[in-house]
């Protein structure tokens, strides 16, 4: 079967089961039949005559598959697919070629984003019933719906299968605009959200010991607690995107999508797990599964709490996706993002049509302080452009990318807003970004591209090579800082926050992630010597009774000499104090001020 007749069956099948007979009798097969009479030779010639009426002249409609066998020609090769574009008015053309590559396209939405008027009159509203608009006729060769909830007359939108999308958009040419290829225009002015490697494991590491700690709130569909996301971005220090908005809602985004991650991270977490393995089970496992984005990446929509995770489409496995096929290291606009996933056909949708417009909505984007739904004129805008271009700030979070954007302004009639991440302008896929995607089997952090540190040989000073290292911020969980350039450290400044010995193991495997290489012998000393700090008695059966290690001679001499401590405990024969058990917090507090952890 040759491939003509193959692409003809297939294009049948597709029509025969997603269009009316009536529709496409009307509409499509006379353009059908004017098409096959005008280049009835040139098509045989080029090998369409095996799908051809033999008679153009008295071709029978008497069944839908007498039409749907006319119509599918038009779609079945490059040539009769150009010829019939050819035939179409300008705008025509454009609002077709728009629907190929976007599901759907709303009346109203065709109007402010293509330019194209597509209704001649719009009827009085009716209070009883809904009155349709009258679309004009040469657009009546788009199959158009009208859903159940259309309270405005142009929540109307006109539509094409998807698998006539399928097939359809393999005969274009692919547009340079379209391709993912590297750019060297970028802006003199701008966010550069670069060094975002460095910066996830600094931030991974005080974010999962205060996760690990129970510092952060969830609800039971685990998304982090809206309401303590300033306390944990000062504590912290997260960099965020947009410290200096006006916008209340996208102060702490770059928190809110760390916080989110973690419980995720918790799950896939196995003993000695590096970060960046952790991130890769993270991003296998959790984000192509249960992990919704969609709840993160959304902050001017209301009504996501209505949903349960399950319920939102996975769309995460073609971001991944196309965060792989970046070309490596280089920074590729924006522009080419969209149009490389409009040829590809992404679809970006996180729920069904009518759960959106039933239960999400927004800030009006032109700033008229009202609430507006969420139809088919506003979903490209509003869901789709906003989890597209804001999945990248994600990855830039967790260190898979590096971004260049501007802030939005304010919202106007001129200039709407929609979502934080409307200027996005470039994005480059980072070495961590290779090793998540699989592009190569093991990750080393490049130090080159960060500022760098020394660990003292003599005495548990860090120093840093510059004050704007961005290990400023890293070294703050770890150490105290004594300058500029300098943090200091001992067992009460390193054990800070410290409550079991799982914590203590976890916040040395990051300090050591942060090392690229050997430490000197004063720091190993050191790090072996705090688990000798950790739970330096026993408690011995029911009552609060401690054994003290007979050689922890550093530990008895403080038992025996501070006078806060001798008030707390009474001595007993042999190694064992005594505690009442109201002292107990009171003597973890003043141990802890010794370096010891009392656990």
């Amino acid at each position: 079967m040759s491939t003509i007749i193959k692409a003809h069956d297939n294009i049948c099948v597709i029509i025969d089961k997603e269009l009316s007979k009536d529709f496409l009798q009307k509409y499509w097969f006379p353009h059908a039949v004017k098409l096959l009479k005008t280049h009835d030779a040139e098509l045989r010639k080029n090998g369409y005559g095996p799908i051809m009426p033999a008679n153009l002249n008295n071709i029978p409609v008497r069944i839908k598959s007498d039409v749907v066998v006319v119509v599918a020609i038009l779609f079945s090769g490059s040539l009769p697919y150009r010829l019939f574009r050819e035939s179409l008015p300008e705008d025509v053309l454009m609002l077709w070629d728009a629907l190929v590559k976007h599901k759907f396209i709303g009346f109203s939405e065709a109007r402010l984003t293509l330019g194209i008027e597509v209704v001649d009159k719009i009827p009085p509203k009716s209070s009883f019933y809904m009155t349709e608009p009258e679309v004009k006729e040469k657009f009546n060769i788009f199959p158009s719906k009208s859903p159940f909830w259309a309270y405005e007359h142009l929540d109307q939108y006109f539509w094409l299968p998807r698998l006539l999308r399928e097939s359809l958009i393999s005969l274009y040419e692919i547009p340079a605009s379209a391709k993912l290829i590297p750019t060297s225009d970028l802006p003199e002015k701008g966010t550069f959200y670069s060094n975002t490697e460095g910066q996830f494991f600094s931030d991974y590491g005080r974010m999962n010991l205060y996760y690990k700690q129970n510092e952060i709130s969830y609800s039971t569909k685990l998304r982090p607690v809206q309401t303590g996301m300033g306390k944990i971005q000062r504590t912290l220090k997260i960099r965020e995107f947009f410290p200096d908005t006006t916008y209340k809602q996208y102060k702490y985004l770059k928190t809110n999508m760390l916080a989110s991650v973690m419980p995720y991270f918790f799950m896939v977490e196995k003993n000695q797990m590096e970060p960046q393995d952790i991130l890769k089970a993270f991003f296998n496992k959790a984000y192509l599964n249960s992990f919704s984005s969609a709840t993160v990446l959304l902050p001017d929509i209301k009504g996501l709490a209505y949903f349960e995770n399950h319920q939102f489409k996975i769309y995460e496995g073609q971001m991944l996706k196309l965060l792989k096929d970046l070309p490596q290291n280089e920074y590729v606009a924006t522009e080419n993002i969209l149009g490389y996933c409009d040829f590809s056909l992404f679809q970006m949708d996180i729920l069904g049509r009518n759960e959106v417009y039933d239960k999400l909505t927004m800030d009006a984007p032109d700033g008229s302080n009202i609430k507006v739904a969420i139809g088919y004129n506003r979903h490209r805008n509003a869901i789709e452009l906003p989890v597209l271009k804001g999945t990248f700030f994600f990855f830039a979070a967790l260190g898979l990318c590096e971004i260049v954007y501007d802030e939005v302004g304010e919202k106007k009639s001129t200039s709407a807003v929609y979502s934080p991440w409307d200027k996005l302008i470039a994005v480059k896929r980072t070495a961590l970004g290779d090793y998540v995607c699989g592009l190569s089997e093991s990750y080393q952090m490049s130090v080159s591209k960060i500022d760098g540190f020394t660990l003292s040989d003599s005495a548990l000073i860090i120093k840093l090579d510059s004050a704007e290292s961005p290990y400023s911020l890293s070294f703050s969980n770890f150490a105290e800082q004594l300058n500029p350039l300098s943090f200091k450290t001992d067992a009460s400044i390193f054990l800070k926050n410290v409550r079991t010995l799982q914590d203590l193991n976890t916040k040395i495997a990051l300090f050591k992630q942060m090392v690229p290489t050997g430490m000197p012998k004063i720091w190993q000393d050191f790090f072996n010597g705090l688990f000798k700090k950790v739970d330096p008695m026993d408690l011995y059966g029911d009552c609060a009774v401690f054994r003290i290690p007979s050689d922890n001679k550093a530990f008895i001499q403080i038992l025996a000499q501070d006078t806060v401590i001798k008030k707390l405990v009474f001595k007993a024969e042999g190694y064992l104090i005594i505690v009442p058990k109201s002292n107990i917090p009171p003597l973890k507090r003043r141990l802890a001020e010794f370096g010891y952890l009392l656990t």
